[in-house]
């Protein structure tokens, strides 16, 4: 939806020659894509422990290489999470 906003003011603003429109459409946008990559950080305080993300990143990845089969939990194999998927 703010994809579609920015669009939309770029086509009301856009084709003016004047600097300061461009330089206020410039910041909004460049304000939107460093919100979007740096509010993970600053909503989740856990994102800063070290040692919890590389605990994370090894369970998913063993979830993604864990095979599974009969009788494994969707929690432990994403093939026995898949079939547990309802259609």
């Amino acid at each position: 939806m703010e994809i579609v906003l920015l669009l939309v003011v770029y086509l009301a603003y856009g084709f003016s020659t004047g600097a300061l429109s461009y330089i206020l459409l410039t910041i909004s946008s460049w304000f939107l894509a460093i919100s979007w990559l740096f509010a993970p950080y600053l909503f989740n305080p856990s994102g800063f422990e070290w040692q919890k993300t590389v605990e994370d990143f090894r369970d998913w990845t063993n979830w993604l290489l864990y095979r599974g089969g009969i009788g494994v939990k969707g929690e432990e194999s994403w093939e026995a999470w898949w079939d547990e998927e309802p259609v």
